[in-house]
């Protein structure tokens, strides 16, 4: 019998050209109309030339060598191994084009009476096994520079065991694929072995991955890829799981250096490692969507010039991190949620350093610590200090922060129970609820770091020590437009703590209401100042407040009238908590407009960064005329005090607009001149930047906004 395949040629059904016109082109291309359908059965009594099932291949190489692109391999249930032997560089060497499917009944091996074409991969497992003797298969199956036309479907592929001396054979135990752009769907990757990495696939061109599992996977501490290791390539995993895979000191699931990668409805659980249990990319482009973290540690990490995006997706009860970005070009990070993870560093729901920027996502019932050694920084979030002093920041935009805590032992350093920083960050439109710390229980700014806070509620946090919603430990703090009301703290600073040494703070358009410390609502307790130098605080309500005591211009101490502080529950740091002011409000239209910063993180996605931030904390139009007499200060309707705009006729300002006009010109560089120098008031609108001076830094900021057609 010719075990070589070239009986099947002889049975390979005749082709008929199929002429193919695509429309205008007047392009014509030939097309085969028939596949030839080769059979493999394990049990098949007598092997013959896989022209039918009872005249089956018993071995699925045999029918790999007879096939040719177009064709279709069929193998019933069994174990197949690429060698009756024990040579180890044997492998499944799919031809482009061909289409490998198992899980047939088939005639021999399902010994039942069913239809031999009947197709179940659950109830006819087909193993594609490397268990070729003590040592296993280096690949069990191999894809070379395959089509977008090859397919391996159906199949648990094992006990592949890459672990040679030569470099090419440490990796891709399960599926080597090199090059090309096969599919691989419905498999199951089980119980492969690698040196290096991608015990279960190492890849370099661009396979689509669809709904398989990968399960019991394992590495050598070597490294240095993952479960799934592509360098350079551009996979793609739908609808996947990732479970029990043993990464060692690397990857438990999928590790990308270089190239693309794209992750869509796959789940990571329970992979254990020492280093990231889910997704690992460097220097990669991603696309990662509605993917599901569960019990994995340090589910994922992004570094270096990886940029993209990450959405919808959970990250929940892991250790150490959820996400980590180590970056340093920018990644968007959209409508995900991290819940009930923990670890002692802090951070436990992400780690952020670089120009990540993290939309519409939700920290719950994040914890960190205790951490006697180096303290804990962050119970939800960490931003850490940038490489280079210039580098992108870091943004939060309509984030909800919620019961997040960085836990301390009772001496041990725990500080920010939402989010503490080393580095710099924005943060745009967030709630920041019940949060807990040592100090800081919503908010704590290292000495070397930087807070900007726009149009945020910080509310009902708490700190056994200092500063309940913000501490502020000889770093920069601008609350611009914040409500930050009922919240405490044991020792000092139920709302704001300055302390440290030459910290910069500047409220402004803020409301500082109801903070507590131990039973005291006085204005110490909604603000205390500990550090040489007041902060700058200007047109904010302030309970407690006489006349003078805060310094600054437009300070107010009336009460502010919310519609409901507490919410229908009746406690503060929840999420029905209504921080809305009413329209007989005295914050109403009593701010200062040249305080609102530019919208640089786009939070319309109306593509004008040069226009002052638009919305408020609820997604209403953050610049409203009523009919109270305005107040503040502005060329337009001066903005509300805190974190909500009472509504009205829409006037929004157009930035670096001095003389009013409405729109960018001569006349406002005019204007700018005429303000040259030191600002005589807080309502210097010419200070664009805020340093309180008015000179070429701010010229400079109108005509780039001038060049760039700033609109309202």
């Amino acid at each position: 019998m010719d075990r070589s395949g070239g009986d099947a040629l002889r049975f390979r059904s005749a082709c008929s050209a199929l002429t193919l016109t695509v429309a205008g082109l007047g392009v014509v291309a030939a097309a085969p109309a028939h596949a030839t359908i080769l059979y493999v059965d394990a049990a098949v009594p007598r092997p013959g030339v896989g022209q039918t099932w009872d005249k089956a291949f018993a071995r699925v190489q045999d029918a790999l060598a007879a096939a040719q692109a177009g064709d279709e391999v069929r193998v019933a249930t069994g174990v197949y191994t690429p060698t009756n032997g024990s040579d180890r560089a044997a492998t499944f060497a799919v031809p482009s084009g061909v289409a490998l499917l198992g899980g047939y009944a088939g005639l021999y091996a399902s010994r039942a009476a069913v239809d031999p074409d009947t197709r179940d991969p659950v109830a006819y497992p087909t193993f594609l096994s490397g268990d070729i003797g003590p040592l296993g298969s280096y690949h069990v199956v191999t894809l070379t520079n395959a089509s977008a036309a090859t397919l391996v479907e159906g199949f648990t592929i094992r006990d592949g065991d890459a672990s040679s001396a030569a470099p090419a054979d440490t990796r891709g135990a399960g599926v080597l694929a090199l090059g090309g752009a096969p599919v691989l769907r419905s498999c199951v990757l089980r119980s492969n072995h690698a040196k290096q990495g991608g015990p279960a696939i190492y890849c370099t061109g661009a396979p689509t991955i669809d709904t398989c599992s990968f399960t019991e996977n394992s590495i050598d501490n070597l490294g240095p890829g993952g479960t799934c290791w592509t360098v350079g390539g551009a996979p793609t995993f739908l609808a996947c799981s990732f479970s029990k895979n043993d990464g060692a000191f690397v990857t438990g699931g999928i590790e990308a250096d270089g190239g693309t990668l794209a992750v869509v409805d796959t789940t990571f659980e329970a992979n254990s490692t020492s280093d990231v249990g889910g997704i690992d990319a460097a220097n990669a482009t991603v696309d990662i969507r509605d993917c599901v973290f569960t019990s994995t540690d340090r589910a994922m990490q992004l570094t270096g010039a990886t940029t993209g995006v990450v959405s919808n997706c959970l990250f929940s009860g892991g250790a150490d991190f959820g996400l980590a970005c180590y970056l340093s070009q920018p990644v968007e990070v959209l409508d995900c949620v991290f819940a009930n993870n923990f670890g002692n560093d802090g951070g436990s729901g992400a780690r952020i350093q670089g120009p990540a920027t993290l939309r519409r996502c939700r920290f719950e019932g994040n914890t960190s610590g205790p951490n006697p050694n180096d303290g804990t920084f962050g119970g939800a979030v960490h931003v850490l200090t940038s490489a280079q002093i210039f580098d992108p920041f870091p943004g939060f935009v309509d984030c909800v922060f919620l019961d997040n805590a960085a836990i301390s032992n009772g001496s041990s350093v725990a500080v920010g129970g939402a989010i503490a920083t080393e580095g710099s960050f924005a943060m745009i439109n967030c709630r920041l609820l019940g949060n807990s710390a040592r100090d800081g229980g919503a908010v704590y700014v290292s000495n070397l770091g930087n807070a900007t806070l726009v149009g945020v509620e910080i509310s009902g946090n708490t700190a056994s020590q200092r500063g309940g919603g913000i501490h502020n430990a000889s770093g920069g703090v601008a609350a611009i437009n914040c409500t930050i009301v009922a919240n405490t703290a044991a020792v000092q600073g139920g709302g704001v703590y300055v302390g440290g040494t030459n910290p910069d703070t500047q409220l402004g358009n803020a409301i500082l209401w109801g903070n507590m410390v131990g039973s005291q609502s006085s204005l110490a307790a909604q603000l205390t100042d500990a550090a040489p130098g007041a902060p700058e605080v200007n047109h904010c309500c302030v309970q407690g407040l006489g006349s003078g005591t805060l310094g600054g211009e437009g300070n107010f101490g009336s009460n502010p009238l919310f519609a409901n502080a507490a919410g229908p529950d009746g406690s503060a740091g929840t999420e029905d908590d209504d921080l809305a002011v009413l329209a007989i409000s005295p914050c109403v239209d009593r701010g200062l407009n040249a305080f609102v910063p530019p919208d640089t993180f786009d939070i319309d996605e109306d593509g004008q960064v040069f226009e002052l931030v638009p919305l408020d904390v609820a997604g209403a139009p953050r610049f409203m005329d009523t009919p109270i007499p305005n107040q503040g200060c502005g060329t337009s309707a001066p903005v509300d005090v805190g974190a909500h705009e009472v509504d009205g006729a829409p006037d929004q300002p157009v930035f670096a607009d001095l003389d009013g006009d409405g729109v960018l010109g001569g006349g406002d560089i005019g204007a700018l001149i005429g303000a040259w120098g030191m600002c005589s008031s807080s309502c210097c609108e010419a200070d664009l930047n805020g340093d309180g001076l008015v000179n070429a830094a701010d010229l400079a900021i109108v005509l780039a906004a001038w060049n760039a057609g700033a609109q309202p």
